[in-house]
């Protein structure tokens, strides 16, 4: 998760950078980078530290991770990735062994989910394919 601080820190300072004045990131992919929970965490602060130009981001991809090692930190994370970018169409969870604690993290999802929607969020595509769902995990959906 080094690796997912060091790219935190590099997004603040994409922002904080006067050069790139009017600069919006829209897309960010980070497939198959090993990258777990504290990582995931640590990007979502930093797209919540830089609002101003992040809030552009309309699409993520975070497939085949385990962004899901803690529960706690992945909720914190979808939290603050949900509030900092209102624009967010598209989020790639895809092959992130979510839905292996009991569908706990799937209730979570949808509880999340129900959160962008009351707060006007404009989430489009949820990709959740080859993780562990089964029907009593996605009736949280």
């Amino acid at each position: 998760d080094n690796d997912a601080t060091r790219l935190a820190d590099a997004l603040l300072h994409y922002s904080n950078d006067s050069s790139r004045c009017g600069s919006k990131l829209k897309m960010l992919r980070l497939r198959g980078n090993n990258i777990t929970s504290t990582g995931f965490l640590a990007i979502c602060e930093a797209i919540g530290g830089v609002a101003d130009d992040i809030s552009a981001l309309e699409e993520l991809d975070m497939g085949n991770n385990r962004v899901v090692s803690n529960i706690d930190d992945f909720a914190f994370a979808m939290y603050l990735l949900f509030s900092a970018a209102p624009n967010l169409k598209h989020l790639d969870l895809t092959g992130n062994r979510i839905g292996l604690s009991n569908g706990g993290d799937m209730k979570l999802i949808g509880e999340i989910l129900s959160l962008n929607e009351h707060y006007g969020g404009r989430l489009e595509t949820l990709n959740l394919s080859d993780n562990f769902l089964c029907d009593r995990a996605v009736i949280h959906l």
